[in-house]
């Protein structure tokens, strides 16, 4: 339970840091294209330089 924040629904997504620590966890299915805007998100450390709502208003 821990990697989905104590809320474990199916699908869950996890987003684990370079130490293994939970950044973010996702409960619920996502369309394609909302999935690979996250996956972009943090997979290019974006998360560290602004908010999701400031992403997604350049995108």
């Amino acid at each position: 339970m821990k990697f989905t924040k104590n809320n474990f629904i199916l699908p869950s997504l996890t987003i684990l840091d370079e130490q293994d620590q939970i950044i973010d966890a996702i409960p619920f299915f996502l369309e394609p294209k909302v999935l690979s805007e996250i996956l972009t998100y943090y997979g290019e450390d974006i998360y560290q330089k602004m908010s999701w709502a400031d992403f997604k208003k350049t995108n």
